[in-house]
């Protein structure tokens, strides 16, 4: 098998993208995953000067609560 010859034992490949509480779960259990990957952002105002130059209206960042929904909605694995 290919990823034998070329990855060393201590590579891991984590399921993402979308990843939220609701579909954690439901995600390991029908793919046998042991770990994930979640950004479980929110969008949040920005505020930081930037003078004239625009960077949108919001930045992302990571959410504690999100964070927290998803561990709890994992814990039995």
């Amino acid at each position: 098998d290919w990823s034998s010859d070329v990855c060393s034992s201590d590579l891991k490949i984590l399921a993402g993208a979308g990843i939220t509480a609701k579909n954690a779960l439901e995600l390991i259990e029908k793919t046998g995953v042991r770990e994930i990957h979640a950004s479980a952002s929110m969008l949040v105002e920005d505020r930081q000067p930037h003078g004239n130059v625009s960077f949108g209206a919001g930045r992302k960042v990571t959410c504690s609560n999100q964070v927290r929904a998803i561990k709890n909605a994992v814990t039995k694995y």
